[in-house]
């Protein structure tokens, strides 16, 4: 009898399936018990790190907005007569709550206001020159690094600094042509600090700025040197180099940021001199010479015991200085 209940029950179930058509049989396995299976885990994608992109954007004198950059292309010109005006940067991709923060120093305003992820710094419509720029990171993780340049005239490209660094020049009234910046993912930039020196020498006035070690001032002339004024760029912002100069016996006060030290117009000569570094960024090596009347070249090297007095000259004897060259050294770190 149990086999007959069960024929007679499938074949009910038969007859009403065939009634109801193909549609119902597509659907027929709604309505069937389910059969319990092994469920397959799913995938858990592995992390990877947050990868930070960023892109910019450079207004320029008498051309406006230039197209957006990315991955160390040029934003601005490199023609040295079109000043850059205005910049802004803006993150693509990162991490959450990842920010671009910058500024800019600008001729006759000096350090602006920081601003954020697409903000503009600078000015637009003032004429006004932008000379040195300041980027961080913020909120970022993993290994990005960001790495930044500027181009400066008369200078060109000043080479690569690290997130934060200062980039460009304070105190020359030179103009950033254009800027370009990336993300590294191995490690930060390393440290390449730099010096800037120029020399006021009698009869002729300022000659011009000289860097990293080159001569600047004259020798067998038989001319003094009046006025230095000495600066670092490309460097932490809370860096700085001093000089102190003395003139025909007497010392002045101590001086930085490419300020003058010494007299001009007064027909007086420096006869020692003095530099130190400030905050110096660890790893830094400071070295200075200077051609004196009758001595030739005295050196100094903070790393070199056998030069490191860092007077040079000795204001008793009250001899002239001629010329004068500088330097940096800078750990890999």
């Amino acid at each position: 009898m149990r086999l007959a209940f069960v024929a007679s029950l499938v074949g009910i179930l038969l007859f009403a399936l065939d009634a109801l058509g193909a549609d119902a049989q597509a659907a027929r396995r709604l309505y069937f018990p389910m059969i319990t299976r092994d469920s397959t885990p799913t995938p858990v994608p592995t992390p990877t790190p947050s990868v930070v992109r960023i892109r910019y954007q450079a207004h320029v004198q008498d051309e406006g907005w230039k197209d957006w950059q990315e991955n160390n292309n040029i934003a601005g010109t490199e023609d040295d007569g079109k000043r850059l005006e205005a910049f802004r940067i803006e993150p693509l991709t990162g991490p959450s709550g990842i920010t671009v923060r910058y500024r800019a120093h600008v001729g006759g305003i000096g350090w602006q206001d920081w601003k954020r992820n697409g903000e503009i710094a600078g000015t637009v419509g003032e004429q006004r020159t932008i000379e040195a720029i300041q980027i961080v990171l913020d909120n970022s993780s993993g290994s990005n690094y960001l790495s930044y340049e500027v181009r400066s005239e008369g200078w060109g490209w000043l080479g690569a600094v690290r997130d934060s660094w200062f980039a460009g020049t304070t105190g020359q009234a030179r103009k950033v042509t254009a800027f370009r910046a990336y993300i590294r993912t191995d490690r930060h930039e390393p440290a390449r600090v730099k010096i800037a020196y120029n020399v006021y020498v009698q009869d002729r006035g300022y000659l011009g700025w000289k860097r990293n070690g080159e001569e600047n001032g004259t020798t067998g002339e038989t001319l003094r040197l009046e006025a230095v004024k000495v600066l670092l760029y490309n460097r932490p912002e809370s860096m700085d180099l001093e000089v102190r100069s003395n003139v025909e016996g007497e010392w002045q006060v101590w001086l930085g940021n490419g300020a003058e030290s010494g007299t001009t117009a007064q027909s007086k000569r420096i006869v020692a001199l003095e530099m130190r570094l400030v905050n110096p960024y660890n790893g830094t090596v400071l070295s200075y010479g200077g051609h004196f009347q009758d001595r030739g070249w005295l050196e100094y090297a903070s790393d070199n015991p056998s030069r490191n007095n860092p007077i040079l000259g000795n204001p008793s004897d009250m001899l002239r200085l001629e010329s004068l060259r500088a330097g940096l050294g800078n750990a890999i770190d």
